[in-house]
């Protein structure tokens, strides 16, 4: 892969599934196309928000999809990107050659600024990451957490499309207390006569669903692999929707406007991170040299049972906020009020919005307040997401 300007290679959201890419060889053009998606096309006139506009998009109501959600759902002959070769089975046919690398690299450095390694608090080992057995059976179905109307800093200051921060008064709503899980995503498919999530990349195998049964091992994980209109369709199902992004950030941050859930000094001790597999990492460089080094057994789970990382929940009783995977929300990527003048090139191309750190996230401290953009077709092993009312 060809580097940034200035030598040091800036992947987005780059995940341990790389990884294990590296030790099959691919960490080439299909793992480029399949983790970062195609560059997005260029912004329509009416995708470009004015200069001055009272509230970002991703801030305001869910944005409805301009065709039926359930049509999208799961990986069947309608899911997928289309054409595109996340979308086909292996009866399918071979899809599309992926672009090159220097298309991802461009990507990447457009998109996906990396944001600054925070420093650990203590000294802290790989020993010391090290989590306990997970559970042996599936969860309960979600509790939901009410989270009381009030004023929360919504954004950060010092990350590029993040600011300016400022109060955000948000309305009393409901949020499930952890991910939607493989389990319950199952009965969701089953109801719909749908299949489950499922890529043709390595990368993708450990998380991969065969008709309507979910990987070994993972009913209690993080469903992944789901487009942002899959979620939307699970949470239709069951009677609820996406949280906006505001709503997001309050039940992470709380009425405090901590950086993190747990307060505002990182510490990977709390929560699922790539520290896991990798340790503590000082910068970008320590993440590309543990890429190149990772590798994991076939069939391998990093993501963890939802609700089962003590550190990591809020002040509101909320899970995995900072941790284990991002999480799909509503509304677009556009500027918040004030932001400076093209402070992230993906603003306004309709670009659907993550939020929360993940498993295998390069950004392995990133705050709470940091966002995502992505397509909306796009379907990552980092992805997941839970509903609100």
């Amino acid at each position: 892969m060809s580097a940034a300007p200035d030598d040091r290679p800036r992947w987005p959201a780059l995940t341990v599934a790389f990884g294990s890419a590296v030790v099959l060889g691919l960490l080439g053009p299909v793992v480029a196309r399949a983790i970062l998606g195609d560059p997005p096309p260029p912004a329509a006139p009416t995708d470009v928000m004015a200069p001055g506009e009272p509230e970002s998009p991703g801030l305001g109501p869910t944005v409805a999809s301009a065709v039926d959600p359930s049509a999208h759902a799961g990986a069947g002959p309608q899911g997928g990107e289309g054409d595109g070769p996340e979308g086909r089975r292996p009866s399918d046919g071979p899809g599309p050659e992926a672009p090159g690398g220097d298309s991802a690299d461009s990507w990447e450095a457009e998109y996906f600024p990396v944001v600054p390694y925070e420093p650990e608090p203590r000294p802290v080992t790989l020993a010391d990451l090290r989590f306990g057995p997970a559970p042996t059976t599936p969860p309960a179905p979600a509790a939901m957490i009410r989270i009381p109307a009030g004023s929360t800093r919504i954004g950060d200051d010092t990350l590029a499309g993040s600011r300016p921060s400022r109060p955000f008064a948000v309305p009393a709503f409901e949020i499930d207390a952890t991910e939607v899980t493989c389990h319950d995503y199952q009965s969701f498919l089953v109801a719909k006569g749908l299949e489950g999530p499922w890529v043709p990349d390595e990368w993708g195998a450990s998380y991969r669903w065969t008709g309507t049964s979910y990987p070994p091992g993972a009913a209690s994980h993080p469903v992944v692999l789901v487009t942002h209109a899959d979620a939307e369709a699970y949470c239709t199902h069951v009677g609820k929707r996406l949280p906006t992004e505001a709503e997001w950030e309050r039940a992470a941050r709380g009425d405090a406007s901590l950086r993190y859930p747990w307060g505002n000094e990182w510490d990977s001790l709390r929560t699922n991170v790539v520290s896991r597999r990798a340790g503590p990492l000082v910068d970008a460089r320590d993440f590309d040299r543990f890429a190149a080094s990772f590798s994991a057994a076939p069939g391998a789970l990093d993501t963890r049972p939802v609700g089962t990382v003590a550190g990591d929940v809020s002040g509101f009783g909320v899970h995995d906020l900072a941790g284990n995977v991002s999480e799909w929300v509503a509304g677009t990527f556009g500027p918040y009020p004030g932001a400076p003048p093209n402070d992230r090139n993906a603003f306004g191309r309709g670009l659907r919005v993550a939020r929360g750190n993940a498993w295998g996230n390069r950004d392995y401290s990133s705050p709470i307040a940091n966002r995502y953009p992505h397509e909306p077709e796009h379907r990552d092993v980092l992805i997941g997401f839970r509903c609100a009312r």
